[in-house]
Parts: structure tokens; sequence; C-alpha cells
């Protein structure tokens, strides 16, 4: 709730002229309130690249569902472009292995070399990927993924 406040302009008060002689003295915000802007406006998005447009509209609705902004790219070319326009707002990426153009690994090695400490998740449903990522700083986990853990991932990798 917002607080309005004033205060005299002088010390003489006259009655019926108390309003010409008050100023306003600023616009109070209560704590509550100014603690759910900061959290806004500290609050990093989520890029998300699968093949799949299917599975990722279905993660996409989870994570927005949570409360997350969460932009989508379908392939290595449109996810470093997505990076290109919105990489400043951008607190974690969830990428597939398997996508369009490339692997997750070829798009983690090309966003290395801009944010090399950008948190990154890969999603697979293939076993033995682990190698392709050695050295980049990653965390694989194995599909199927339930919801909820989705949603903790993401938050635990936003919270670095």
């Amino acid at each position: 709730m917002t607080k309005f406040g004033a205060e005299p302009t002088s010390s003489i008060a006259h009655a019926g002229d108390n309003m010409a002689r008050m100023r306003p003295i600023g616009i109070v915000q209560s704590p509550k309130y100014v603690r759910n802007i900061s959290k806004r406006v500290l609050m990093l998005e989520i890029l998300m690249i699968d093949d799949d447009p299917f599975q990722l509209r279905i993660r996409q609705t989870i994570l927005q569902n949570a409360g997350m902004v969460v932009h989508i790219a379908t392939d290595v070319e449109s996810a470093l472009v997505t990076l290109q326009l919105v990489g400043d707002k951008v607190g974690v990426v969830i990428t597939d292995h398997c996508l369009a153009g490339g692997t997750g690994a070829d798009l983690v090695r090309e966003l290395r070399r801009s944010a090399p400490l950008m948190p990154v998740v890969v999603l697979s449903g293939m076993s033995g990927i682990e190698g392709e990522y050695e050295g980049l700083n990653v965390s694989v986990r194995m599909k199927p993924f339930p919801p909820e853990e989705l949603i903790r991932v993401v938050q635990s990798s936003l919270s670095r």
C-alpha cells in the first residue's frame, strides 16, 4: 500500500488555510511492496532450447505457471540469436542434447565464449553423453524429468 504524507510549510497555521500551507513530503511505500518490486527487478529469465516443439511448450508452461519468464528456441542458431537479444536478462539455459543445427554441447561451447559462468542444464533421454560436456561446467539430467524437479533445478540454478 502506498502512503502519502505532508508537512506544514510554516509554523503559523490558519484555520481553513491548512491545505495551502502544506507541501508533500514524498511517497512512502510499505516495505512489503518494496520487497516485491526488488524481487521482480532481480528476477532472471530462462532460455529453453529443444527441437521438439511439444516438449518445449510443456516445459515452458510448467515454468511460466511457477512464475518464471521463459524464452524458447528450437535450434542452436535461434538460441544464440535469442541470447544476443536478451542475454543480459537470462539467468539459466536449459537445453536438450539433440538439437537441429548441432547438439547441446555445440551450443554450450559457443555460449561459453560470451558467458563463461552462465548456469546450463542439459536434459537428455540419451545415456552416455556426459563426456561431450566435459569441462563445460553443465549439469546433465536424464529425461523424463518430473515438473517439480524441473522447477527445483531451475530455481537452484537461478539462485547461484
